[in-house]
């Protein structure tokens, strides 16, 4: 009789650590892309040596200019560690560099001959080997799967990692 208990509660215990195990490999990693904005259109990327991506796009009427700096690569998630994030400056530069940057932009893009990438709107290998991407997708569903009632939650995302 003294077995048979011990028996249960060996096969609880698995079964607890099978269901354990199993959660934590189902659970989402840290994005390695970082939200810029929502439904562009017309999206053009182009980088320079010094680590700086200027991404061009049309949203919400209007012609966008955004530079972008830093984060090359992103880390291993793991508890207690935050992940590197894109410097943004929204005005094209003039926040960085008090000029209008964005108009001489001292770069290009080079041919993209990276991983393939999901949802990929544009890609620059930059002249220092680098690799910038711009993908877009849907935003996620509300909670519960419900259909989209708002149009921001229609709304396709503009992600860019470094």
């Amino acid at each position: 009789m003294a077995t048979e208990r011990g028996d249960v509660k060996g096969v609880r215990l698995c079964v607890f650590a099978a269901a354990l195990v199993a959660s934590l490999a189902a659970a989402g990693t840290a994005s390695a892309a970082q939200l810029i904005d929502r439904n562009a259109s017309g999206v053009r990327l182009a980088a320079n040596a010094k680590g700086e991506a200027l991404l061009t796009y049309r949203a919400h009427g209007l012609v966008r200019h955004v530079l972008l700096w830093g984060a090359i690569n992103a880390r291993v998630p793991a508890s207690g560690s935050q992940q590197v994030k894109l410097k943004v400056d929204y005005s094209g530069g003039w926040h960085l560099h008090r000029t209008l940057y964005w108009r001489h932009f001292p770069g290009g893009c080079g041919l993209y001959d990276g991983p393939l990438l999901p949802d990929l709107v544009a890609a620059c290998k930059a002249p220092d080997g680098s690799y910038w991407a711009a993908q877009s997708w849907p935003q996620p569903l509300p909670d519960l799967g419900f259909t989209p009632w708002l149009p921001e939650l229609r709304a396709d995302w503009l992600e860019v990692s470094h």
